[in-house]
């Protein structure tokens, strides 16, 4: 067991690395080995939409590889020549969480082409200690820190809320708290490698409040432990 709390401030966790922030603040509320690399997970999605979105058009026609549907993990049920809509495949990888989608989405572009690109924008944004090396997250080689997402997240936030308006959407969403009326977006992550991650971002007192835990034993009693700590006093 490796929960406690840094210095006694804030809540009894299980996350290695975790961040609480005002987003209009300068400074974190509360933070906890924030730069400490960590394997990301699923949390590469949310890189894998924002280079789609700049770099696939809307209108574009993807059809599903056999090379896709086979990536480990069933989310999204895609069939083999199937044809969708960029958003369509954007919902399943962000909603759902299916690999084969973010898969179909690099493959459309040219998969070791686009992960030039999801390294490229990260590098643009000031995440210097994160890379990938897929669009799903299933290596344990995708790589970041709680200081780097933060950096993330503003940028969604700020240039691409469409994004968090796909992670709000409740039908077969992997999110603990898509159904807070308050949840802006985020999104899971889960590895053996990395354990539970999760990103969070919620309304507080018409503010922007973000929550990020990584290599948690239990992210969402994480999450709610810090959230309630923290929107408490």
């Amino acid at each position: 067991d490796r929960s406690w709390s840094p210095t006694g401030i804030g809540p009894v966790i299980s996350a290695a690395a975790a961040l609480v922030k005002d987003m209009l603040n300068s400074e974190p509320t509360y933070s906890l080995n924030v730069n400490q690399q960590w394997p990301v997970a699923s949390l590469t999605k949310l890189v894998t939409a924002v280079a789609a979105e700049e770099n696939i058009a809307e209108d574009a026609r993807i059809t599903v590889s056999a090379n896709a549907v086979a990536t480990e993990g069933g989310a999204g049920n895609l069939i083999v020549g199937g044809i969708y809509s960029r958003d369509e495949l954007l919902r399943l990888m962000l909603a759902f969480s299916s690999n084969d989608a973010a898969v179909a989405l690099a493959e459309y572009f040219g998969k070791e082409k686009f992960i030039e690109e999801m390294n490229a924008k990260i590098t643009s944004l000031g995440m210097y200690n994160t890379r990938f090396f897929d669009p799903s997250g299933l290596s344990p080689l995708n790589q970041s820190m709680v200081s780097d997402l933060e950096k993330l997240v503003y940028y969604i936030y700020n240039r691409h809320p469409e994004i968090f308006a796909i992670t709000r959407q409740k039908d077969g969403s992997t999110h603990p708290f898509v159904k807070w009326d308050n949840f802006i977006g985020g999104k899971t992550g889960f590895l053996d490698e990395a354990s539970g991650n999760l990103i969070s971002l919620v309304n507080h007192q018409g503010r922007p409040l973000l929550i990020i835990v990584l290599g948690s034993e239990d992210r969402a009693q994480d999450t709610q432990a810090l959230y309630d700590h923290f929107t408490s006093r």
